[in-house]
């Protein structure tokens, strides 16, 4: 949904072209031209749309003048983000085992370069100065400071049962876990299949607690 809730954006795999929808009365409000979307989301004001598709591209399209402003490359099960200002965009999983941050405005980009594969997943913190992406290999959430691409904090798990019992089974392959920031960007909290959730503090990367 838009953030005034008036318009639902819906992607379609299978069709040549997604849709914005009136919710108030269920007509088309807009095509967007991008086939075989798999994720859309709108940015903070409403304006844009942020696309990916099955192919390893990510879309940025204006809906006021009906274009697409930014046509970006990375990995098919990406899940872009948007930055709460709208002036970032963030593709958690490129290439090898690299992030981005891409400028909307400027299309300059920054890496983050990780040791090791990253998750389709990642989140900006509410003011947009950090980033949490999650490395499967290690089994680790790291932050990042959003604007240097300074690695600050490494919050790590440990492999749970089901893979540390079957020496067959890869973490980069069978691991599921997530995290987030707290709505005051102060605190992180994570989860993984070790079966752990964990508090952490956002600043320094200190465990606070666990269950």
């Amino acid at each position: 949904f838009s953030p005034n809730s008036k318009i639902l954006a819906i992607a379609y795999k299978n069709h040549t072209h997604s849709e914005l929808i009136n919710t108030e009365d269920g007509t088309l409000f807009q095509k967007i031209p991008i086939a075989k979307a798999s994720t859309i989301s709108f940015s903070p004001s409403g304006k844009k749309i942020l696309l990916s598709n099955s192919s390893g591209k990510v879309f940025i399209w204006d809906i006021e003048a009906e274009t697409i402003l930014l046509n970006s490359e990375a990995d098919p099960n990406c899940i872009p983000k948007w930055s709460p200002d709208e002036t970032t965009i963030l593709l958690p999983n490129i290439r090898n085992n690299q992030s981005l941050v891409i400028n909307v405005k400027t299309k300059e980009e920054i890496a983050l370069n990780h040791k090791s594969n990253v998750h389709n997943n990642a989140v900006f913190s509410p003011d947009g100065t950090k980033i949490l992406t999650l490395t499967r290999g290690d089994v680790t959430f790291n932050v990042w400071d959003s604007k240097t691409a300074t690695l600050l904090q490494r919050l790590e798990h440990s492999v749970g049962p089901l893979l540390s019992s079957n020496n067959n089974q890869q973490p980069s392959k069978w691991w599921h876990a997530t995290g987030s920031f707290t709505p005051d960007g102060k605190k992180i909290i994570t989860f993984a299949d070790d079966f752990t959730v964990r508090l952490w503090d956002s600043k320094n990367g200190q465990l606070i607690d666990q269950s």
